[in-house]
């Protein structure tokens, strides 16, 4: 993982995860080209939505 420090790209090690199951907002951000994106000061990237295919063997795609 890595993370923005002094506007560097940092690597850094995960040294825990909690889980919640709490519900949530969550967003599909869609970003041109790279699919990475800075949330919260880390650097994340959205998966291929086409890549995943659930049970029933369709494409899940909110559009």
């Amino acid at each position: 993982m890595s993370i923005l420090k002094n506007n560097k790209l940092t690597p850094t090690k995960i040294i825990s995860i909690i889980t919640d199951n709490s519900p949530v907002d969550v967003y599909n951000l869609e970003v041109s080209k790279t699919r990475n994106y800075f949330t919260d000061g880390c650097l994340v990237h959205n998966k291929n939505p086409y890549r995943f295919v659930n049970e029933a063997g369709s494409i899940d795609n909110p559009r």
